[in-house]
């Protein structure tokens, strides 16, 4: 056999075919089986031809694998690209429903939200030309969820806490006009009160001095009529002497002297000097304050004054019958009294002129007492105010500062 292996090679060699078998046999080995058979006389029972044989049958396996391989690329290639243009075609329709869906939601979202800056806008222009004539009422807008987060807002938030401000600085401006009118206007009535009160005050004291006299001439064999004539003569006197007195008073306006006052004690004294002209028998004062006492730095006869005054008309708004209550209590910046009866009250237009010089209520009367009373609070640096209900009483709340910078005690 090798010697047959041996020929074979050979021959192959000369006649120059090896390299031409060899690549037909890696190719194609059933044809190099045939011309070895053939050609070379090899037997077909020879192991090269049984390699032959199995290697042909390998090559045609890898073949086939190698073309399912390809069949299987190429369909996977044709599923990729199918995809490719379904996901593709997808988009393109979604762009095409989509996209004028999207556009017409934001522009809708655009002029809603410009629309609603823009009326925004418009009502504040409207509030600022509210404010320029002198409406100061803040602006309100309905509210949304996050309110106050846009610039609107915001800007609407600021010029409401400048609209307060200018309103508390309008109330203030009008407070203090105000206060300049009551003044120039109590000088004015104190400057005429003042000429009035001295050019009557003579002739007043000479009246009385001879009305006197004529009392005690009548007391004898003189009928009634004309002591009663000179009894109103003496009584009518002394009504007008007390009126210039008040008038003196409410001219001079003295500054006040200060001195360190017990309230409590003040208030006390001052309703025993009521009660000695004046009927308190059916009257329950009750004086509600620190047992300790409320000392304040005041002048002891103008507050004296004071407390005459309210204490005369809460007994004749009770017609002597009912209850009168002092409240004092000591806070850190100031003094609060307050003296409330259970008389008749006064309306709501009888109080805006409660404190004006010679305005009164009462049948008989200067309408000096509480003008006094004003004049005497203002000059201590306090504030007053009263409040009143028909047919259940009115409350007098006096404010005074607990140091008076303005003053020496």
């Amino acid at each position: 056999m090798r010697e047959l292996e041996t020929v074979a090679a050979s021959r192959l060699r000369s006649s120059g075919s090896l390299p031409l078998l060899e690549l037909t046999i890696l190719e194609q080995p059933l044809q190099g089986v045939e011309y070895l058979e053939k050609e070379v006389l090899v037997p077909s029972e020879h192991k090269l031809i049984a390699d032959l044989r199995l290697l042909d049958s390998e090559i045609k396996a890898l073949r086939k694998n190698g073309e399912d391989i390809i069949n299987i690329s190429k369909e996977l290639d044709k599923i990729a690209r199918d995809n490719a243009e379904g996901v593709i075609h997808i988009s393109q329709i979604a762009f095409f429903i989509f996209f004028p869906l999207f556009l017409i939601v934001g522009i809708g979202t655009l002029l809603f939200i410009t629309n609603n800056v823009a009326k925004r806008l418009k009502l504040l222009t409207g509030i600022v030309e509210r404010t320029g004539e002198g409406d100061y009422r803040p602006l309100f807008l309905p509210q949304r969820k996050q309110s106050g987060s846009d610039e609107v807002s915001v800007l609407i938030q600021k010029f409401n806490e400048m609209e307060g401000q200018l309103a508390q600085r309008e109330d203030e401006l009008k407070r203090k006009n105000q206060e300049l009118l009551e003044t120039k206007k109590l000088a004015a009535i104190g400057t005429l009160a003042s000429g009035v009160a001295h050019e009557l005050n003579n002739p007043l004291n000479n009246i009385y001095i001879s009305a006197q006299i004529l009392e005690k001439e009548t007391e004898g064999g003189f009928s009634p009529i004309v002591k009663q004539i000179v009894d109103d003569i003496v009584g009518q006197t002394l009504r007008v002497k007390r009126i210039v007195s008040d008038l003196l008073e409410f001219a001079r306006g003295k500054k006040p002297r200060l001195r360190k006052v017990d309230l409590n004690q003040l208030i006390v004294a001052t309703y025993k000097l009521v009660s000695m002209s004046t009927d308190t028998s059916s009257i329950n004062l009750t004086i509600e304050a620190d047992p300790g006492g409320v000392v304040i730095d005041a002048d002891p006869e103008q507050m004296e004054r004071v407390f005459i005054n309210l204490f005369t008309n809460a007994i004749d708004a009770m017609c002597g019958t009912g209850g009168l209550t002092v409240k004092i209590a000591k806070e850190q910046e100031a003094t609060q009294i307050r003296v409330s009866d259970t008389g008749r009250g006064m309306p709501a237009d009888a109080m805006e002129k409660v404190f004006e010089p010679f305005f009164t209520t009462k049948d008989e009367g200067t309408g000096l007492g509480l003008a006094i009373v004003f004049n005497v609070i203002k000059k201590h640096g306090g504030e007053i105010h009263a409040e009143s209900e028909e047919g259940k009483g009115t409350t007098f709340s006096i404010a005074l500062p607990v140091r008076q910078p303005n003053h020496e005690v």
